[in-house]
């Protein structure tokens, strides 16, 4: 399991904190942070860390670092993106989520224990968040309540991952859904609304 290096811990939590205080704030000054060395080497030891396939253009880790080596590619690329001439090739097709609980369920994920747990929690909540101002509707109670359910059964779940707590009872005890939104900051899932009609009703 990789270790997020502290400089980039430290940054991660200072946007967290910034983001959570100031809900309005908006963030203009980001892109010298993109092709920072430090960030761009742990990104390629994370993605080299999942053991994927290689992308469309058919390049692996070990052809790159047979031909080039790791650190060249990542100095060729800050260069790049620091003259912004940088070009992304085109991506592999891949399905996106198609519903608030499998997005959920993405960002939670055992892979995911490496982050930060206020980066983890502050994705799901602005997931979340955006989906019920979308959605949120006169009759929607049952499916918000669904929604609030499974949200927090995934937060629970990461956690006793995370915490390396097997058995689920004691599990479900440490990390109560009290604890989810007291302790750990989860945003609240509204189960009535104030809306007399849908956004868009799908």
């Amino acid at each position: 399991m990789l270790k997020t290096p502290e400089k980039i811990s430290t940054l991660q939590r200072k946007l967290y904190r910034k983001a959570k205080q100031e809900p309005v704030f908006r963030f203009h000054a980001l892109y010298d942070k993109v092709y920072r060395a430090d960030i761009l080497s742990h990104a390629y030891a994370l993605v080299r860390a999942n053991k994927g396939s290689a992308g469309i253009d058919g390049e692996t880790f070990m052809a790159i670092e047979e031909r080039e080596g790791g650190a060249a590619l990542i100095a060729e690329l800050e260069d790049a993106l620091r003259n912004k001439t940088y070009k992304p090739d085109p991506v592999k097709r891949v399905m996106i989520p198609k519903t608030i609980k499998d997005r959920v369920t993405q960002l939670t994920r055992r892979v995911t224990t490496v982050k930060p747990l206020e980066r983890i929690v502050w994705e799901v909540n602005t997931t979340v968040r955006g989906w019920v101002n979308y959605f949120h509707y006169r009759n929607c109670s049952k499916t918000m309540t669904k929604v609030r359910g499974h949200v927090e059964a995934r937060l629970q779940t990461h956690l006793r991952k995370r915490h390396k707590v097997r058995d689920r009872g004691t599990g479900y005890a440490r990390f109560s859904s009290r604890a989810l939104y007291e302790k750990y900051g989860l945003y609240k899932v509204p189960t009535t609304a104030a809306w007399t009609k849908a956004h868009a009703l799908r």
